[in-house]
């Protein structure tokens, strides 16, 4: 199968199997950045709770490198983004 035809089917793949809500992050000197771009729209698309952070000029893993100030950014908004998905789920649960 040609590389083209599995970036566009692998994400479609992915969107399938469930609905969780996304939080996709992307640096924008990362050679994954369009994939990630691509895979947020595809789900926001779709009606789907998709967030894509996209921060220009960091490379992949840019989260992970100490005292980048766009990492420890990314990781306080991932952080965020979980603890408000999973207070909505908890009290979803508590609520049934």
């Amino acid at each position: 199968m040609p590389i083209d035809c599995l970036n566009a089917c692998m994400p479609a793949r992915v969107i399938v199997a469930g609905d969780s809500p996304t939080c996709v992050v992307a640096g924008g000197i990362d050679p994954l950045c369009d994939d990630g771009i691509l895979f947020a729209e595809k789900l926001q698309a779709l009606g789907r709770d998709a967030v894509l952070q996209n921060y220009a000029g960091m490379p992949h893993g840019f989260m992970f490198f100490p005292g980048i100030d766009d990492g420890e950014r990314s990781i306080d908004e991932v952080c965020a983004f979980l603890r408000n998905h999973l207070a909505e789920r908890t009290t979803a649960t508590v609520d049934r």
